[in-house]
């Protein structure tokens, strides 16, 4: 995927160190909501578990999420978090799938910063159906890890069609 094909708006989107909620919501110019798809507790894939440095077979919170706008939906994401290392207030909260990770983060004052892993572009095949999108359209994805206290506390994947913005 080339930068020189993207919007600014994509650039900021796909490597912005903040909160993808705040700028959803400066984007749209109205609040952006969260629609829980599915969350469960599972063992981490060895995938997971090295993003995250925790041995694979742990238990983790999956959690699978649509952030809308009062107009449309606006981006797919999918979290990863260690159940050892969560603090009981957030873990409730991120299993309850009732607010955006961002803004659980801030009522709880944490603090954390966020660690880009990969950005790139792929047709939406199965995310055609929640974006109402043609399968083939590009959707934009970013993957990073939100660090706390000098350990990996959420491994995310963002993802929106590049057509919305």
């Amino acid at each position: 995927m080339s930068w020189l094909g993207l919007k600014p708006i994509h650039r900021v989107l796909l490597t912005a160190g903040c909160s993808m909620t705040r700028m959803l919501e400066a984007v749209e110019g109205c609040r952006v909501e969260v629609q829980g798809i599915r969350q469960r507790i599972t063992q981490a894939s060895p995938a997971v578990a090295e993003v995250l440095r925790i041995p694979a077979g742990s238990e983790v919170i999956h959690r699978e999420v649509m952030l809308r706008s009062c107009r449309r939906a606006l981006m797919h994401a999918e979290t990863y978090a260690p159940l050892g290392r969560l603090a009981p207030e957030f873990r409730e909260a991120v299993l309850h799938a009732e607010k955006p990770i961002g803004r659980i983060m801030e009522e709880l004052r944490m603090e954390a910063r966020r660690e880009l892993l990969l950005v790139r572009g792929r047709p939406a095949a199965e995310l055609s159906e929640l974006f109402r999108i043609p399968e083939q359209e590009l959707v934009l994805e970013r993957e990073y890890v939100i660090i706390s206290s000098g350990h990996p506390l959420l491994y995310i994947t963002e993802r929106f069609p590049r057509s919305f913005f």
